[in-house]
């Protein structure tokens, strides 16, 4: 899937990843009632989800981390 975003490339990742609870639809979740999503943006980061009672439900790991705004170095 792909789709036009009318903004950075810097902004899309920053709402795709941190904001994944703003956009993310509740009932499409493990519970089918999360009240927030969490993607801890980092390798070794946690992808979550949280109902009402406080539980966690874990749905994986992040791998990769390679913002947009990430530098290569030339030397």
């Amino acid at each position: 899937m792909s789709f036009d975003v009318a903004c950075s490339a810097e902004h899309a990742f920053e709402v795709w990843t941190s904001r994944i609870g703003t956009w993310w639809p509740p009932d499409h979740t493990v519970t089918g009632r999360a009240e927030s999503v969490v993607l801890q943006g980092d390798v070794g980061g946690r992808i979550y989800e949280r109902p009402a009672d406080g539980a966690e439900h874990e749905w994986g790991e992040v791998t990769r981390w390679q913002p947009p705004t990430r530098r290569l170095r030339v030397e």
